[in-house]
C-alpha cells in the first residue's frame, strides 16, 4: 500500500516536471515565439529590427498575429520564393551524415538484441558486446538528435539574416522551414526508462528502510534490544529520496528541452501556405 501511494505521488510529480506547458492562448504564443525569434538573432540583426529587445518581441508578435488572422488569404511573396530555390549546400551534407548514424543506430541496435539474447542463452561473453552495442547506439542517437541540431541552426542563420532586413517577416516565419525536432521518441524512451528506474530503486531504497525500522522498533518494543541498524536504515532512506530527486531533476531537464524545442519549432516555422 505504501509503494503504491509513493508510485502515485512520485509518478505524478514526474509526469508534471516532464509534460511542457501549453500557450494559454494565440496571444502567449505569439510572445513565446517573439521571444525565441529575439533569442536566435544576432545583436545587429535585432537592431536592424528594432531599437530594444521589448520592442523586438512586442513587433514581432503583434505581426505572427496579424499573420494568423489573415493565413488563408497569404501567398508567399517573390522573395520567399527566391529562398526557397536557393540550393543548401549544408542541407544535403546533413542528410548524408544522419543517414550514416541511422544506419549505425540500425546496425548496433540489432546487435545489442541478437548478441544479448545469445548471452543469456549462455554464452556469457556476448553480454558485454550486448553492453557495447548499446553504448555505440545510445551514442548515435545522441549524436543524431545533435547533428539535426547542428543543421537547423545551420539553416536557420542566413534566414533570420534575410528575414531581418524585411519588415514583417518574422511575422510569416522564415520560408520552407518546417523544422525537424531534436527531441526523438527514441530519446523520450530512453529518459522515460531512465527515470522509472530510478524512481524504482528510491522506492524500494525506502521501503526496506521503512521495514527494518519497524522489525528494529518491534524487537526493541517485545524484547527490549536496542536498534543497531538505524544507520543503514537512514542511509537506504536518503539513497532512495536522493535517486527520487534525481528522476524529477531529469524529468524537469527533459521538459524542460521538449518545451524549448517546441518554441523553437513554432517561431521558425513558415506560416505561409503555397
Amino acid at each position: 500500500m505504501l509503494q503504491d501511494l509513493l508510485a502515485r505521488t512520485v509518478g505524478g510529480m514526474l509526469s508534471r516536471a516532464s509534460r511542457p506547458r501549453p500557450p494559454a492562448n494565440a496571444r502567449e504564443r505569439a510572445e513565446w515565439d517573439a521571444r525565441t525569434l529575439v533569442r536566435l538573432m544576432d545583436r545587429e540583426q535585432l537592431r536592424r529590427y528594432a531599437e530594444t529587445t521589448d520592442e523586438a518581441v512586442d513587433l514581432i508578435a503583434a505581426e505572427r498575429l496579424r499573420t494568423w488572422r489573415s493565413r488563408d488569404e497569404l501567398r508567399p511573396t517573390p522573395e520567399e520564393r527566391e529562398v526557397l530555390s536557393r540550393p543548401w549546400r549544408w542541407a544535403r551534407q546533413g542528410e548524408v551524415v544522419l543517414a550514416g548514424l541511422r544506419v549505425v543506430l540500425l546496425l548496433f541496435g540489432w546487435a545489442f538484441l541478437i548478441t544479448g539474447i545469445i548471452g543469456i542463452l549462455g554464452v556469457g561473453p556476448m553480454i558485454w558486446v550486448s553492453a557495447a552495442s548499446l553504448l555505440v547506439a545510445t551514442l548515435a542517437l545522441t549524436a543524431h538528435s545533435l547533428v539535426i541540431g547542428v543543421i537547423d541552426r545551420l539553416r536557420v542563420r542566413p534566414l533570420l539574416e534575410w528575414a531581418s532586413h524585411i519588415p514583417g517577416q518574422l511575422g510569416r516565419g522564415l520560408p520552407g522551414s518546417m523544422p525537424t525536432s531534436t527531441v526523438s521518441g527514441a530519446m523520450d524512451l530512453v529518459v522515460f526508462s531512465l527515470t522509472v528506474i530510478l524512481v524504482g530503486a528510491g522506492i524500494g531504497g525506502i521501503v526496506i528502510a521503512v521495514l527494518v525500522t519497524a522489525i528494529e522498533l518491534i524487537f526493541w518494543a517485545l524484547e527490549g534490544l536496542a536498534p543497531s541498524d538505524l544507520g543503514f536504515s537512514a542511509g537506504m532512506a536518503g539513497g532512495g529520496l536522493a535517486l527520487v530527486a534525481l528522476a524529477w531533476g531529469i524529468a524537469a531537464l527533459w521538459g524542460a528541452m521538449v518545451q524549448a524545442d517546441r518554441r523553437r519549432i513554432s517561431a521558425v516555422q513558415w506560416i505561409v501556405e503555397d
